[in-house]
């Protein structure tokens, strides 16, 4: 592994009436052929582009953009870090 991103996820619960928000952190793993998360594995020959947008002063979408689609990670610190570090591999 040669680095990793952290991202978090927001799910909503009803329990005995009542609404529960879980806030759940998780990681991007950068290794030197692939990217992966909690539930996929992205093979660098699958990724097109790497983006990122400042949504707010505290949070930002880290956009994999990938032949299967547009995958959003929400994270809380800019990725630059990682985004250099995919196109370092990749190229």
């Amino acid at each position: 592994m040669i680095m990793t991103q952290r991202y978090f996820t927001v799910t909503r619960k009803i329990v005995d009436g009542s609404q529960l928000v879980l806030h759940e952190e998780k990681y991007l793993r950068l290794y030197e052929d692939k990217i992966t998360s909690c539930v996929s594995t992205f093979s660098f020959s699958d990724v097109h582009d790497i983006s990122y947008r400042k949504m707010t002063k505290e949070l930002g979408i880290l956009y994999l953009h990938t032949n299967q689609g547009l995958f959003p990670f929400k994270v809380r610190e800019e990725p630059f870090c990682f985004i250099k570090a995919f196109y370092k591999l990749k190229n």
